[in-house]
């Protein structure tokens, strides 16, 4: 057994070696906590525009002034955060978070909080 592989207790000057923590629990009769995990919730801060699901990879366009984010950690295909009109074949559609992609080619409009604003607007 490696030094790095084992818990050194000191306990009223006498140090003993364990090889884990369940050698330690059946030896001295103590239980140990398990640990508190706590969900963290990463919160942007541009996140003012609705999403669905978690978002990863997050950025700000300073030129469009837009969230811009991946729906997974390795995934290459951006979206904007957002309702957003956008005009593709000589037509106006209503679209909830486009591919970034989109908002490069096309005229738009956005974005906007709900989709009554993005429509009534």
């Amino acid at each position: 057994m490696c030094i790095r592989d084992r818990i050194d207790t000191i306990i009223g000057g006498d140090t003993k070696h364990y090889a884990s923590t369940k050698a330690i629990e059946q030896t001295l009769q103590v239980t140990f906590d398990k640990p508190v995990t706590l969900e963290s919730h990463e919160e942007t801060p541009f996140a003012h525009w609705p999403v669905e699901g978690k978002t990863f990879n997050n950025f700000y366009d300073l030129k469009r002034k837009l969230h811009v984010y991946t729906k997974s950690e390795k995934s290459l295909c951006y979206h904007c955060a957002g309702y957003f009109n956008i005009k593709m074949n000589d037509e106006w559609e209503t679209i909830f978070c486009p591919k970034y992609i989109f908002v490069q080619r096309y005229p738009y409009n956005g974005p906007f909080k709900t989709e009554d604003e993005a429509l009534y607007s």
